[in-house]
């Protein structure tokens, strides 16, 4: 229960406070100052801070610490809520900010702004306010959302990079508008792997080099961690790259999708595969060209040739008796005769071939001691996993 007496607020229970941005450039600083203020104001204490940084507000549903903040309320924990105003509450319509004000009314919590306005409140007139806030929010938005998407169309036409992957062969140029000339290149050189945000996304640590004319260069690895450059005197367009070998990697691709019946994830565990064993020269690791950045395998250990494992093999268990057959071919494609709608792509690390298919099972064949070994390590995402069998490898004469 709150009290209210001209500038005088009083709140009962746990207080909290939400804070949310929707870019990276925008600050939290005065938000948060908004809140000490308020404390100060009215004499109180905010017990649980939470804050979304990079969040649209129309995200509501996949916002960690709204969620988190939500959750709280409903258990009973959070009796007055905090914001700087009310459109940093976040919601995508007028329905949806009802929706929301409706559950804090019925789980016994207040929200606030930072002038101390109650949006709970049940007067007629702050409903209708908040009603014609939540409508002119959506409307903000799609207009704000025009705006941007009709800048980015205008940029393109005008030869602009405008974000996101740079295809292979390629690197973003940063150029002077006046001169025209080159200010620096940022080179992709694939990623460290990926990791699992809060919300549950698979995000690319990709890694960037930002190369100068006179050969200075800079860092730039990490998610959202793009050089910046100033939008009134310079621009950034695509240019092709300045490493020979992925020109050259480019060149390779598209004349095997040209020739071949090859599929894109084919063409990207052929750029991952070392170059000594690739069918054609002149394509090193790299990015592939699907977008997503390839992962060079990491171990060192000289690897053994393609040739040891390609071919026809029958697999049989440790009694002699025949389980399946498995044809590889020298196209680091390869095939199993038990289900031939699922092919699948190969590469050598090592000893082994790693065989990965399009149904999400994944094989280790091993030559060891003189001996081809097939272990099955079913659908998984590493190499590591113990097998769930093992069968001998029987090199027998090509299916005709």
């Amino acid at each position: 229960m709150s009290y209210r007496f001209d500038n005088e607020l009083r709140l009962k229970g746990t207080g909290a406070s939400y804070i949310r941005v929707s870019t990276d450039q925008q600050d939290t600083d005065r938000q948060h100052s908004s809140v000490r203020s308020f404390q100060k104001r009215f004499s109180v204490t905010v017990a649980h801070q939470f804050e979304d940084r990079n969040w649209a507000r129309d995200t509501a549903a996949k916002r960690p610490d709204f969620q988190r903040l939500m959750k709280m309320v409903e258990e009973g924990q959070v009796q007055w809520i905090v914001v700087d105003s009310l459109d940093r509450f976040g919601t995508k319509s007028a329905k949806q900010l009802m929706h929301f004000l409706y559950t804090l009314e019925e789980a016994g919590c207040k929200l606030y702004d930072s002038t101390g306005k109650e949006w709970t409140a049940e007067d007629d007139a702050t409903e209708i306010t908040a009603l014609i806030s939540g409508k002119s929010s959506a409307k903000e938005q799609r207009s704000i959302s025009s705006r941007v998407l009709g800048g980015k169309i205008e940029g393109a036409r005008r030869g602009e990079w405008q974000g996101g992957p740079v295809r292979l062969g390629f690197d973003v140029v940063c150029y002077s508008r006046v001169t025209h000339e080159e200010q620096w290149r940022v080179v992709f050189e694939g990623n460290n792997g990926t990791i699992i945000k809060e919300d549950g996304r698979k995000v690319y640590q990709l890694k960037r080099l930002k190369v100068y004319p006179d050969g200075r260069t800079e860092r730039f690895d990490g998610e959202k961690n793009f050089p910046k450059w100033q939008e009134k005197t310079e621009l950034c367009r695509i240019a092709p790259s300045q490493d020979q070998k992925k020109i050259d990697a480019a060149v390779d691709v598209f004349k095997r999708y040209a020739s071949e019946s090859i599929s894109f994830t084919t063409l990207a565990h052929w750029l991952n595969t070392p170059a000594q064993t690739k069918p054609k020269s002149g394509s090193s690791q790299t990015e592939i060209v699907t977008q997503q950045p390839a992962v060079v395998p990491k171990e060192t250990l000289p690897n053994e040739p393609a040739s040891t494992f390609v071919g026809r093999w029958k697999l049989v268990n440790d009694k002699g008796i025949t389980s399946s057959y498995l044809n590889v071919m020298s196209s680091f494609t390869a095939k199993r005769d038990h289900v031939p709608d699922a092919p699948g792509t190969w590469e050598v690390v090592g000893n082994e071939a790693r065989f990965t298919w399009e149904d999400g099972y994944r094989d280790i064949m091993r030559w060891e001691n003189g001996k081809i070994t097939v272990m099955g390590l079913g659908k998984v995402t590493g190499w590591d996993s113990p097998p769930l069998f093992q069968l001998q490898a029987i090199r027998i004469p090509a299916k005709k």
